[in-house]
Parts: C-alpha cells; sequence; structure tokens
C-alpha cells in the first residue's frame, strides 16, 4: 500500500499542479487558506501555483496574505516585493516571532543591505 507523503514529496506534474491551482482558487475561502499554507513549503514551484499564490494577496484574511507572500518568498518570486507590501503591516500584535513575518524582514534587510553595498 503507497501512502501520501504530503505536498513536500509530490513531484508536481501537470495534473498535480491542476489539482493545486484549483484550491488555491476555491470559492471556499478556509479551502483557500489550509492550501496557501501547504502550498508554501511544497516542492510545487510552476508559475501556474506562483500565480495562484499571488492572488490570494487579495484575501481579507491575515494568514492567507502570510502564506501566499511565504510560498513566494521561498520560491525567490522576483514579486516577492510587492507580495509583502500587500500583505500589510509587518508590525503585528500576536505575531512578535511569526515565521513568515521573520523571513519578509530579513528578505528586506538583505536587499537593503545589497543596495546600500553598489
Amino acid at each position: 500500500m503507497t501512502r501520501w507523503a504530503g505536498p513536500r514529496s509530490v513531484g508536481g506534474g501537470s495534473e498535480f499542479t491542476d489539482i493545486i491551482v484549483g484550491l488555491l482558487r476555491d470559492p471556499v475561502a478556509d479551502v483557500r487558506a489550509c492550501t496557501a499554507e501547504a502550498v508554501a513549503h511544497s516542492t510545487a514551484r510552476t508559475a501556474a501555483v506562483a500565480d495562484a499564490l499571488l492572488a490570494l494577496l487579495d484575501e481579507d484574511d491575515l494568514g492567507t496574505r502570510l502564506n501566499a507572500a511565504y510560498g513566494l518568498l521561498l520560491r525567490d518570486d522576483p514579486r516577492t516585493g510587492e507580495a509583502i507590501e500587500r500583505v500589510g503591516p509587518l508590525s503585528l500584535p500576536g505575531f512578535e516571532h511569526d515565521h513568515r513575518l521573520h523571513a519578509f524582514w530579513t528578505w528586506k534587510w538583505d536587499r537593503r543591505e545589497r543596495s546600500d553595498a553598489e
């Protein structure tokens, strides 16, 4: 019996990509939110998945926006800066130790350091 080990280990063929993109565009907000959280860390790194993550930055739910932007950051997507800005303020009460916000601050700091060095 073969067991599914989760989205991190799936190869990411076109059928898999279509399913993931469909879930990221699902009419139910909770489905989009859970999928964004799982996909942020996944190996599904196609342009279609990145585009679907970008579209989630218009969601009302902060967690969904955080996961969408984090997923783009982990993919080194050129739209990461825009995504981080669309998340909203990065100083959020209750999120002081959030790994995604830490990654956003680090990403911004690294870019600032590089531009200062030039």
